[in-house]
């Protein structure tokens, strides 16, 4: 969730700063930005970003000026950008076919060809969710993943987490404009952008974030 921190400085100047303050690489790394703005900014504009970002922030985040009064300075960190290569996602993709196609090949024999939108998924998927695929998919072997984010709505959430909520089935979606009711009242950040799904249950979180937390998964996904 998103925290504030206000600090009033001398001068009546007021340090704000929004965003996820465990961006920064320690809690004293905090106390040092806001003194070094204190020493610095009060009298002069004799600061760089960039510079205080390298120094005081995690690889993945950075601060950025929000706004600037005569009483008040606010700050806020953000996440980078996540840059993927095109050849790591070209690999995953062939890797993910494969794997799928075999996975569906061998469900198929044993259902006897019973599988539904609620149970297959959908062909094509973003670049971003080859990746969530994949990586899902390498971590807990013994399931299936797949990808509903064209296909899911508020009406019809229930129905994929009834229909595979005895499957090993992990249901994952991306956030977009069609589907973003399903993320309605179930995030507490309103920059989730990934859901899983799995027996009933959900987790959502920022793709950004994502490699970092998908071991914490576990607690959510036993087979």
């Amino acid at each position: 969730m998103t925290e504030h921190l206000c600090i009033d400085e001398k001068k009546q100047l007021s340090v704000c700063i929004e965003g996820d303050r465990s961006g920064f690489v320690s809690k004293s790394a905090i106390d040092k930005f806001k003194t070094f703005i204190k020493t610095n900014i009060v009298d002069s504009d004799d600061y760089n970003l960039q510079d205080l970002s390298d120094k005081y922030m995690k690889e993945n985040y950075i601060i950025k000026l929000i706004s600037r009064t005569e009483n008040e300075i606010k700050f806020n960190i953000e996440s980078k950008p996540v840059v993927v290569s095109n050849k790591s996602i070209s690999d995953a993709k062939q890797k993910l076919r494969d794997k799928i196609k075999n996975q569906q090949a061998s469900r198929g024999k044993k259902t006897g060809n019973t599988e539904t939108k609620y149970t297959l998924g959908q062909d094509k998927n973003s670049e971003i969710m080859d990746d969530v695929i994949y990586k899902l998919q390498e971590k807990f072997k013994n399931c299936r993943v797949i990808n509903i984010t064209d296909d899911i709505n508020a009406d019809n959430y229930r129905d994929y987490q009834i229909v595979n909520y005895n499957t090993n089935i992990i249901m994952t979606l991306e956030k977009t404009e069609r589907n973003s009711s399903v993320f309605s009242g179930r995030v507490d950040n309103k920059l989730n952008n990934i859901m899983v799904m799995f027996q009933g249950a959900y987790r959502t979180f920022q793709y950004i974030n994502f490699d970092y937390i998908i071991d914490s998964l576990s607690s959510m996904i036993k087979i």
